[in-house]
């Protein structure tokens, strides 16, 4: 997995070809995660986990689940 593969599954849009764009709405929170995926090294093997996390984080947050980080 690398940024973008990992940024635009987080999004949930597919990977734009070259010179395109394209548009979907995002919550701060959602925006909050995939600027971090943005920023991962990943030449680190401990980046993909932490990737995985973030994708998996913003999955549940379109779904409108909740991502486990809130206080009750």
């Amino acid at each position: 997995m690398n940024a973008a593969a990992a940024m635009a599954e987080a999004l949930g849009v597919p990977i734009p070809p070259a010179g395109n764009s394209v548009s979907t709405l995002a919550s701060t929170g959602l925006l909050y995660r995939v600027l971090a995926i943005s920023q991962i090294d990943f030449r680190n093997e401990a980046a993909f986990e932490l990737a995985a996390n973030l994708v998996e984080e913003a999955i549940d947050m379109q779904r409108g689940g909740s991502t486990g980080n809130q206080a009750e």
